[in-house]
Parts: C-alpha cells; sequence; structure tokens
C-alpha cells in the first residue's frame, strides 16, 4: 500500500434513509409474487439494505434489479484494493438535523479518526417532511437545520484525522415524486394510484412526507422552497467556518437530473421512485446515484479519490478476494 495508510481513505457514510438504502420488497405487496421467506429479517433491520445502497454496497446482483449493482465502495476498492472493508454506513431511518449529532456520536467507529475519511453527509428529506397536512410550520427551520448540522461538523472535525473531507448531499426538490408517481398504479391492485396512496397515508396521518407526498401544489412548493433554504445553510457554512481537519465540498446531487437522464435512455421515469412507499430512491436511482456521486466529486474536488493502486493486481495475486468485498 504505498504512501502509508493516509493515502488509503475508506467511505464514511452519514445520514437517513436514503444513505441507509430503505426498501420494502415489491413481492411482500403482490399477491402473484408473495415470497416472505425473509421478511422477519428484514423487518429487524428495519427494510434497511446498505449492503445494496449507493454509497457502501458490497452486491453485486439483488433479486430486485436485473442490472449489476454500483456503488462508491465498490468503485473506490477497484482502484484502490488497499481500502478493502474500510467502510461504514451511519444511515438512520428518520434522521434529520436536529438528531444527525447523536446519532453519529452513538454510531462512529471508534478507530474512524486514526487515517483521513471520504465522508458523505445527506439529510435529503425529513427536515422538510416533518411538516404535517394541518401545520406546515413544522418542517425545520432554515436557523435550526444550521444549527444541527453545523454542529455535527465540528464534532467530526475533532474526532476525524486531518486531511478528511465531507462531501454534502443536498436535501432533495421533492416535488418529483408527485410528478412523476401519482397517476402510477400502486402494486396493492385493484386501480389504485399512488394519487390514492397518498391520501390515503395522510387520511390515517401516517404520510412519511406530507409536504411533498400530497395533491396540493401550493404546499409541494412550500417543501421544495424550505428545501432551498436548508440547502444555503450548507453554502453558508461552506463560506464563513473554518474547521481544523475537515475539507466540506458540495457536490450538487439534483435527482430530477438523474432522471431526465434515465429517461433520455428511453427507461420509464417511475423506475427510479421506489415502487411500494413512492418516495425512495428506488434500486436503479442508487446505481446511478453512485456513478453520479463518483463523477460529481471528481469534478468538485479531483484528488477526492486518489490514485489508482499500482499494487492492485499484486494484491491480488498474493491474498486473492479476502472474503469478498
Amino acid at each position: 500500500c504505498p504512501g502509508g495508510p493516509a493515502e488509503h481513505r475508506g467511505i464514511i457514510a452519514i445520514g437517513d434513509s436514503v444513505t441507509a438504502h430503505f426498501h420494502a420488497p415489491t413481492r411482500y405487496f403482490n399477491a402473484s409474487e408473495f415470497d416472505a421467506h425473509d421478511i422477519l429479517a428484514n423487518i429487524e433491520n428495519e427494510m434497511d439494505w446498505p449492503q445494496e445502497g449507493w454509497a457502501t454496497g458490497i452486491r453485486s446482483r439483488s433479486t430486485e434489479t436485473p442490472v449489476p449493482l454500483d456503488s462508491l465502495y465498490q468503485r473506490l476498492w477497484r482502484r484502490d484494493h488497499c481500502v478493502h472493508r474500510n467502510y461504514q454506513n451511519l444511515g438512520v431511518n428518520g434522521a434529520d438535523s436536529t438528531e444527525i449529532l447523536g446519532l453519529v456520536k452513538k454510531g462512529l467507529h471508534p478507530k474512524a479518526g486514526m487515517r483521513p475519511a471520504r465522508v458523505f453527509f445527506g439529510l435529503v428529506g425529513n427536515d422538510v417532511c416533518a411538516g404535517r397536512q394541518d401545520d406546515m410550520s413544522l418542517m425545520t427551520t432554515p436557523e435550526a437545520f444550521r444549527a444541527g448540522v453545523l454542529e455535527t461538523f465540528r464534532y467530526l472535525d475533532t474526532v476525524l484525522a486531518a486531511g478528511s473531507t465531507i462531501a454534502l448531499v443536498p436535501v432533495i426538490d421533492g416535488r418529483i415524486l408527485w410528478d412523476t408517481m401519482h397517476a402510477q398504479l400502486h402494486p396493492v391492485g385493484r386501480g389504485v394510484t399512488f394519487a390514492d396512496f397518498y391520501k390515503y397515508l395522510s387520511c390515517l396521518d401516517v404520510n412519511p412526507c406530507q409536504p411533498w407526498m400530497n395533491p396540493n401544489a401550493t404546499q409541494r412548493d412550500m417543501g421544495s422552497f424550505r428545501a432551498m433554504e436548508l440547502n444555503k445553510q450548507y453554502l453558508d457554512i461552506m463560506a464563513t467556518t473554518n474547521f481544523t481537519n475537515i475539507e466540506l465540498i458540495y457536490p450538487g446531487l439534483d435527482l430530477k437530473e438523474v432522471l431526465d437522464q434515465w429517461v433520455a435512455e428511453g427507461h420509464d421515469p417511475t423506475q427510479i421512485i421506489d415502487h411500494i412507499d413512492g418516495f425512495h430512491p428506488s434500486p436503479f436511482a442508487q446505481i446511478r446515484g453512485a456513478d453520479f456521486y463518483w463523477t460529481r466529486t471528481q469534478q468538485a474536488a479531483p484528488d477526492f479519490w486518489g490514485p489508482v493502486n499500482p499494487n492492485n493486481a499484486r494484491i491480488e495475486a498474493l491474498f486473492g478476494d479476502q472474503g469478498g468485498y
């Protein structure tokens, strides 16, 4: 491993259910495909599949998609075998700016600070999704968002090694959810569309993202305006705050850009959104997200992924696949 440990930085992914890759298999909701042999194990895992996600996925195949999986970790490992199994996923369902610091303190590996890290930090929706049908003011304010993420960055600055870089994943413009999915039939059948499904969740007061998953265009616009306000806090922190050990970069991620590229290639736009909850990125979106972020981080910080390890072939000859991933 040339250059010493500091040259072979792993990946730490911090965030919410998008980082954790929340996904409920369609076979649980379709009578003709029903197969619940693994349902209890998946419930225990809160329906999270980080092993197949955009950041730390380690699997190459999935029963949910007909195409090979991809992730930032897999790409980094192919580039540098000295990062073998050097990854951690701190994605937690429902995480937002008010609680992310506690989750990081509780979950970050005690040896995370031994060498510089490549960190992806993404709170992509829950601060907006806190808004309710009768009280949109419950969305996190820009001031509270800034305070929460800044405190987390300051903590990471004290525990990560010098030379660590944090790539910021912005809050999405969630209007894409309704625009893409509302007329699509839901797998439960009987002519139920996602518009009906969203309304039903709101009726039960269990809609996971009322500001965006509802037919009220005004509320959807309010949610997206708040998302824009929250993302501005990241840019303000970068412009006004100095850190000792970490550097913040803002590669930018627009889910609609991923969607437009998907459609331009002749694919169905609804394949980008999860076909059960109509909310989370689908397995296809996770794959495209890995490609998108790999490229964007290189553009924002050309040295982010480091050099190709010239000893990869020798490592494979000496150690084989070391049990995989």
